[in-house]
């Protein structure tokens, strides 16, 4: 079977200001638009089975849109919820359109029926499938972020106050766990591009004005891939395990404020100014576009799709209340890549190696994300991703010992969920005669 892909783009920028969503410090509406938000929609197709991703520029998916999302893919292509993914870029700067995290934001209701109304009919709104027989595989490097979890034995006057000395605080931590890697993959139809993905690993908060409308660093990535590429080229950001991950501005330690502020709160970091966030973008940018530019385009060959789901209880993650059910974990065989593995949390860097052993790459924020994903070692110490983000989140209580044992147990039963699909697959096309008829390759949530 040949690999076919068909897309659209959408722009999504408020055109009224807006509840943007992101920061536990308060309400925020829009003043300004700093960069367009966009969803991309892209379609790969191999005989009937199919495969939807969905990138959009927002905090959260959150439930509504992903459920809106969801039922028209079904409607379109019958495929069932594994082979749908629905991925946030997590930009701080975009319209709140999760209803069930008001501790970040105020839901933007009329934003939010105006993207599920944009996005439904987008899938009749799509392109005609073009044929892609190559793919194009770019690698590299960037020190573009840093681990935020900086461990701080000192007692601080804050701290004292509150009866806490020392733990985790939320600084650039230069020891800590940290994915560098950039990824990028082309598909092309006769040399051109049809669709690009790319892959890194930081948090979008670096952006130095809290009341604009703004992409954030994909947005730049996103510009400079089509300069490069083409102007209505469809890219899709996947936020890989970026959790415990932020853009790397420096410890903010100089001067007689410095001192003061580490003697008061411990160690924070500077940000931005709007100048150094240009600068540093621009060179993640090019960092991303040059990671391609070197890659030679490699055959496709046989294309073949297929996927797995399994749904956890989060009630067996932590010990207390949530208002999302379920951990969603997807597992999907996409031509010219390979496996990817979908969270529908915000994964800390570690949680990569341990549910992916097996996969390709591992991404987070799809569909409806309960909160953070740490592991073991992360509860003992403390900090805002081990369970001090619950109150923003609307959760209580604390995060259950035993995740990386069940991160590599969820990780097993995917691989075994996609080898089944596998074999569906190939005996209903030897039962065919090398014909697919309906159905899906994929094995129902165990």
């Amino acid at each position: 079977m040949v690999l076919k892909v068909s897309s659209a783009v959408i722009d999504l920028t408020p055109e009224q200001p807006a509840s943007l969503g992101g920061f536990a410090d308060g309400r925020r509406t829009s003043t300004r638009v700093h960069s367009s938000l966009e969803a991309n929609v892209v379609v790969f197709a191999a005989g009937d089975q199919r495969v939807v991703l969905v990138a959009v520029d927002l905090l959260f998916v959150g439930r509504d849109l992903r459920l809106a999302i969801e039922s028209a893919a079904q409607q379109a292509y019958g495929v069932g919820t594994s082979r749908v993914i629905t991925l946030a870029s997590h930009t701080h700067y975009a319209p709140m359109l999760d209803r069930l995290k008001p501790g970040l934001g105020e839901l933007s209701e009329e934003e939010l029926d105006r993207w599920r109304a944009r996005l439904v009919a987008a899938f009749g709104q799509l392109s005609s499938p073009v044929l892609c027989d190559a793919v194009r595989r770019g690698t590299g490097q960037s020190s573009a972020a840093a681990n935020r979890r900086k461990p701080w034995p000192w007692p601080t006057l804050t701290r004292v106050l509150g009866r806490k000395r020392g733990g985790v605080y939320m600084a650039d931590n230069p020891d800590g766990p940290l994915d560098r890697s950039i990824r990028v993959w082309v598909w092309s139809s006769g040399g051109k591009p049809a669709a690009v993905l790319w892959a890194y690993a930081c948090h979008p908060t670096g952006f130095p004005d809290s009341s604009a409308v703004s992409a954030e660093f994909p947005g730049a990535v996103r510009r400079a891939l089509r300069d490069r590429y083409g102007s209505d080229l469809p890219v899709l950001y996947a936020p890989t395990c970026m959790g415990d991950v932020r853009p790397r501005t420096g410890l903010r330690t100089g001067g007689l404020r410095g001192v003061i502020d580490l003697a008061l709160y411990g160690p924070r970091v500077r940000g931005f100014g709007a100048a150094e966030w240009d600068r540093w973008s621009r060179a993640l940018a090019d960092e991303v576009v040059g990671a391609i530019s070197g890659a030679a385009d490699e055959p496709i060959g046989e294309a073949a799709i297929a996927s797995a789901e399994v749904s956890v209880p989060i009630n067996g993650l932590l010990d207390g209340q949530c208002p999302t059910d379920d951990l969603i974990c997807k597992i999907v065989r996409l031509p010219g890549l390979g496996r990817i593995v979908t969270l529908s949390c915000e994964p800390v860097t570690e949680v990569g190696p341990l549910i992916g052993a097996g996969a390709d790459l591992v991404v987070g924020y799809e569909g409806d994300v309960f909160g953070y994903l740490p592991v073991d070692h992360m509860l003992a110490e403390g900090g805002y991703e081990a369970g001090g983000y619950f109150p923003a989140f609307g959760m209580t209580g604390k995060p259950k010992p035993g995740i990386d044992s069940f991160l590599r147990e969820t990780g097993e039963r995917l691989i075994e969920g996609l080898a089944s699909a596998d074999a569906i697959s190939r005996q209903s096309l030897s039962n065919t005669g090398g014909r697919r008829r309906g159905g899906r390759s994929e094995r129902p949530n165990p």
